[in-house]
């Protein structure tokens, strides 16, 4: 049976959020599974892996908003006022 941490809940900005993200992953890889809940000090815009920057910049709902990358894929998020989870297993 595999024991899963579960870390207590944080509001951070985005970089600190997706680096706490990749510090999951990095566990992960070494056998550590983990749960984290968080939110956001602030409307954030987080794009897929494969997303380029300037189609941020070229929305003028998305451009005044900070951003960061997200180590996933798929289309831009706006984080804002929500719950968000990170699921990382080996």
């Amino acid at each position: 049976s595999q024991t899963i941490r579960l870390l207590p809940l944080e509001a951070a900005d985005g970089p600190t959020n997706m680096a706490a993200d990749e510090a999951l992953l990095e566990s992960a890889a070494g056998g550590v599974a983990s749960l984290r809940f968080y939110t956001w000090t602030e409307p954030t815009v987080s794009l897929g892996y494969f997303q380029h920057a300037a189609e941020r910049a070229a929305d003028a709902n998305l451009s005044p908003l900070a951003w960061v990358r997200r180590a996933t894929g798929g289309a831009a998020i706006v984080h804002h006022r929500e719950l968000t989870y990170a699921l990382a297993l080996p």
